[in-house]
């Protein structure tokens, strides 16, 4: 087991069905801790072409795959995964370079971890080999915050220590962490981790990860000394009362030698099939680099029919809302135009019913003033006639004063009384025809004044009245005539000349 397994651990939130990116040791097992903790298709790149012919050789999941870290070592799309891990970037050549390419392998979102060894730190959990070329504490975030936006560092710290649980507890039980017995409160950081990423990124900040005893309690194997260094000590000379011995240790070693040739010439064949398989794997590699080109181009240009479909889509859907507006708008509008004729022909029917009654009134209107004109003419005629009357009256009235002078003259009786009978019979007649005229001017005005009633002139109605007062006035001077007349004929004189 290997420090990078905590990273894994700690890594599980992160992993779920995304595409994965590892640099780092082909052989560490990382991958298929990272598969098993919910990663989708993991790509690993290791330095070492070796240790990448030999995973490659050993791997049985269709989900990981295996390439030499090289300077075409990231020949895919930008943004291709959504995740990744460093497990050594001290053990990297050119970390610059390398986190410049992966900062564009992976997507905008994608986190990033990144691990370097304290190179500060002689004792560790786990064996780790910390290169003479590790990165101190701002040297590894200076390098990681110049290409990525986002930059958290964390340590990764070893915890020691025992757990005191009941077996058989009522309910999950929350765990209590006593960090008193440490200096400090915990260990000294045997890595630096970064989470590196372009956008902001939510993370836990304390995660405690356990790993089994047998793993440290594990002690590094002794190295084994070469089989012909150990042949040639087991030929060393011995004594001559061992000759038997002697005889059947050279017997071994002959045997031995030819099981090392043997091994030899398998070695060779083995290497010679090991270049076989790594020119095989270089070609697939560079088929799958190629193939991985082709997809990021089909995919690309299904990106774009598909954004062109969906484009068509959305504008079939949008032009078949823009009609059914345009069609609903259309039935109102028809709606509108239709009571607007209703509307109108109302108005026309309304509008011949009153051009109707405008002639009517206009017939009456011209039938009134033809009417009126034949109104004042009437008037004026009989006002000519009143103002006829009355002179006729003021001339009867001048008669009947001479006649009465003549009656208050001495003359001969005979002739005088029979000249002045004639005359006031004359007088008399005269104004009982003078009364009849004014009796039918009388009725004449009323029906006037009746006519113009019903056609509401009263400027005319005025001169209807007007002439009521000459009449009545009229009237008044005959009333005084007759009085005098009869007190002419009964031979008394008036009693003045004004009186009745």
């Amino acid at each position: 087991m290997r420090a990078s397994t905590a990273l894994a651990a700690y890594a599980e939130p992160m992993l779920a069905g995304r595409r994965v990116v590892v640099l780092g040791d082909a052989s560490s097992g990382l991958s298929e801790e990272l598969l098993n903790r919910g990663a989708r298709l993991i790509h690993v790149y290791d330095p070492d072409p070796g240790r990448v012919a030999e995973a490659a050789a050993r791997n049985t999941s269709r989900n990981v795959t295996f390439a030499a870290l090289s300077d075409d070592a990231f020949a895919v799309r930008e943004g291709a995964f959504e995740f990744g891990v460093v497990e050594n970037l001290a053990e990297l050549p050119s970390p610059e370079r390398v986190l410049g390419r992966l900062k564009r392998a992976l997507s905008p979102r994608a986190p990033l971890l990144v691990a370097t060894p304290n190179p500060d730190v002689r004792r560790r959990l786990l064996p780790t080999r910390a290169p003479a070329s590790a990165l101190s504490y701002y040297e590894f975030y200076d390098l990681v915050s110049a290409e990525f936006e986002q930059v958290h560092l964390l340590g990764q710290t070893p915890f020691v220590g025992y757990a005191v649980a009941a077996f058989a507890p009522q309910e999950e039980p929350s765990p209590t962490l006593d960090t008193s017995l440490v200096p400090g409160g915990a260990e000294e950081p045997e890595w630096f981790v970064a989470l590196a990423s372009q956008r902001a990124l939510r993370f836990e900040e304390y995660s405690v990860v356990q790993i089994p005893f047998a793993a440290v309690e594990a002690a590094p194997a002794a190295p084994v000394a070469p089989l012909r260094q150990r042949a040639r000590r087991d030929a060393a000379p011995s004594h001559p009362d061992q000759s038997a011995a002697l005889e059947e240790a050279k017997r071994q070693l002959r045997e031995r030698d030819q099981w090392i040739e043997q091994l030899e010439a398998r070695s060779t064949a083995a290497d010679a099939r090991a270049d076989e398989l790594q020119t095989e794997l270089e070609t697939t590699a560079a088929r799958l680099r190629e193939a991985e080109t082709r997809l990021a181009k089909t995919n690309a240009l299904t990106a774009t029919l598909q954004g062109k479909v969906d484009a068509a889509h959305s504008d079939a859907k949008r032009s078949r809302i823009e009609q059914e507006a345009r069609q609903e708008r259309c039935n109102e509008l028809q709606a509108e135009a239709d009571k607007l004729r209703q509307e109108q022909a109302r108005a026309q029917r309304l509008l011949e019913e009153r051009s109707q009654q405008l002639q009517v009134l206009s017939d009456i209107e011209a039938q009134a003033g033809r009417d009126i004109a034949s109104l004042e003419g009437q008037l004026r005629e009989r006002g000519e006639e009143v103002r006829r009357l009355q002179g006729e009256l003021r001339e009867v009235e001048r008669v009947s004063k001479e006649l009465v002078d003549e009656l208050q003259t001495p003359t001969a009786p005979d002739a005088r009384t029979a000249d002045i009978a004639a005359k006031l019979d004359a007088l008399a007649a005269l104004n009982a025809q003078r009364e009849a005229d004014l009796a039918a001017a009388q009725l004449h005005i009323q029906k006037l004044e009746s006519d113009l009633g019903e056609t509401g002139e009263e400027p005319l109605s005025e001169r209807c009245q007007d002439l009521q007062r000459q009449l009545d006035e009229a009237r008044g001077q005959l009333q005084r005539q007759a009085v005098l007349i009869e007190q002419a004929r009964s031979g008394q004189g008036p009693a003045s000349p004004d009186g009745p």
